[in-house]
């Protein structure tokens, strides 16, 4: 995934906004160049992730993550 932009996007209940999960498969690819913007998060449990695996299948690279004027309201883990 490459080149993505997440924009005026308004969620909650629910998980948040997350990158990934990451590593767990061995044909995933790299993570590049994403834009999350403008966004409100409201009562979620988490604000905003990039999640990957801790023994990861392969080496998937995650890079050029951007997360820009973000509202997080009553969020119980925001980063």
């Amino acid at each position: 995934m490459k080149n993505l932009l997440i924009e005026k996007v308004v969620c909650g209940p629910g998980h948040g906004i997350s990158v990934g999960s990451l590593g767990r498969y061995g044909w995933e690819q790299d993570v590049t160049d994403i834009t999350v913007k403008n966004c409100t998060l409201e009562g979620t449990d988490n604000g905003l992730r990039i999640k990957t695996w801790p023994s990861a299948a392969c080496t998937t690279t995650a890079a050029g993550i951007h997360f820009e004027d973000i509202i997080l309201n009553k969020v119980s883990n925001p980063i």
